[in-house]
């Protein structure tokens, strides 16, 4: 009787894969996640999965200082291979190792000596004689394996592949499936008008990291809505939040309406207005030569944000920070521009990590208050 193969990345081995990590004893629950959103991604065409840290800590709703840990884990176990380094937009390519749990992976050698422990890749070893069936495979999968030859299993159409299910978006966390419209209409929270929101969300065909971002809005947006936003006007359509491309403006406030102060009568004393000497002129931003001490990026919410401190000669500090990557394009085309100034002040022509900015020399043009201005290195003099 001839069978069907299965594909060697079908969807029965992205899910021996995934079963295999979660049996082991050194993944967390945060590897978990991420080893699921990875293989998620895995595309057959192109034999890799792309995915970068950001697009991981965002949907895990995890560090990514953690995510980094958690991804050296899985490919240090081998559950998974770096085909190309992630490097500024571009993301991380992985390869799934899906020989993984017949190789053995999902569990630790016994160390005991004890002959009848088997390991993962002996799921078609027979059992010992506690388990009262001779026949029967031990195994860690819920259906038992169909080998061709093995026994009477060899006889039986083979089951079809379930794929895992799928973990269930909610506030609380876990990862969701990127470019799903059902994860955005229930993250929305309004249900009405469901085929022209469809309409809408396929019009606009956003990318998976896009989808992500959407899905986040949504929630957010759904928060604020519960806690009384925009009660003057009322909660709109997912159709018409997509169209005006809501997603990417702050979800409303508390409506509040606003209290009129009662005006004095002609018996009550009104009150004197503060007497203040003459306010002088403005003081103009001044030219400061400072040394950058510190230079960090840090997750702020969605946004990642680059924090400068600098120190001048005479002991005063100026701090500033640059969204270099925000929800918004408009923050976010602000930041990229203000760190082009800081490079071009520093004479470095592009900074991969923000610690090269540690140590340079450049001049500014900052007040008591405003935002600082960095002086193109050609105008300060300074020498590289």
């Amino acid at each position: 009787m001839s069978r069907a193969v299965d594909k060697s990345d079908g969807l029965l081995a992205k899910y021996l894969l995934l079963t295999a990590i979660i049996g082991t004893d050194w993944a967390t629950r945060l590897d978990h996640k991420v080893a699921t959103i990875i293989v998620e991604r895995y595309r057959s065409d192109h034999g890799n999965a792309r995915a970068s840290n950001s697009y991981l800590a965002c949907l895990t709703r995890a560090d990514i200082k953690n995510v980094r840990i958690s991804v050296g884990r899985l490919v240090e176990h081998g559950a998974f291979f770096i085909h190309r380094e992630g490097k500024g937009t571009r993301p991380t390519e992985y390869v799934p190792n899906f020989s993984f749990a017949a190789s053995g992976g999902a569990h630790a050698p016994a160390t005991s000596g004890d002959a009848d422990t088997p390991t993962c890749g002996g799921a078609d070893a027979p059992t010992n004689g506690r388990s009262g069936d001779a026949e029967t495979p031990q195994s860690r999968l819920p259906v038992p394996l169909t080998i061709s030859g093995y026994g009477e299993e060899a006889t039986k159409e083979p089951a079809a592949a379930t794929p895992p299910p799928a973990p269930r978006p909610d506030r609380a966390g876990g990862s969701v499936p990127a470019g799903d419209f059902e994860v955005l209409w229930r993250a929305y929270g309004f249900k009405r008008g469901k085929a022209e929101a469809r309409a809408a969300f396929d019009a606009l065909s956003p990318s998976d990291e896009r989808a992500a971002a959407m899905i986040e809005a949504a929630r957010d947006w759904c928060a604020a809505w519960a806690e009384g936003g925009d009660a003057k006007t009322g909660r709109r359509t997912l159709a018409s939040w997509l169209q005006r491309e809501d997603f990417d403006c702050e979800p409303p406030r508390r409506y509040e309406k606003p209290t009129r102060q009662k005006r004095p009568t002609d018996d009550e004393e009104r009150p004197q207005a503060p007497t203040t000497g003459t306010a002088g002129p403005p003081q103009a931003p001044k030219r400061h030569r400072v040394t950058i001490t510190d230079a960090a990026t840090h997750q702020a919410g969605a946004d990642i944000v680059l924090a400068i401190v600098m120190s001048a000669e005479d002991g005063t500090h100026f701090r500033a920070e640059h969204k270099v990557q925000a929800r918004s394009a408009s923050e976010q085309e602000d930041g990229q521009r203000a760190l082009a100034r800081l490079c071009m002040a520093a004479n470095l022509g592009a900074v991969e990590d923000a610690a090269e900015l540690c140590g340079r020399e450049i001049e500014i043009m900052a007040g008591p208050t405003g935002p600082i201005h960095y002086v193109p290195h050609l105008d300060c003099g300074l020498v590289a």
